[in-house]
């Protein structure tokens, strides 16, 4: 039963980072870049690609700091 907190947090987790990421990168482009550069293929995936490894990566970030300071089981 332990784990299948874990795992509902790591998902809320995920999504939570995910959308965070969204908003502020595709502002970040827009500005930067224009919105026709969002409007490519490639262009956007990597902008899908970075928004899924920055969420992966603060994700398992989060839940080791978590192990760490003994809030996990």
């Amino acid at each position: 039963m332990d784990k299948f907190w874990i795992i509902l947090l790591a998902i809320a987790l995920f999504t939570t980072l995910s959308f965070v990421f969204f908003k502020v990168i595709r502002s970040f482009t827009r500005e930067k870049f224009g919105q026709k550069w969002l409007k490519g293929i490639t262009n956007k995936l990597y902008f899908w690609q970075s928004v899924i490894f920055m969420s992966t990566a603060c994700t398992a970030l989060i839940l080791y700091l978590m192990k760490v300071g003994n809030m996990l089981p």
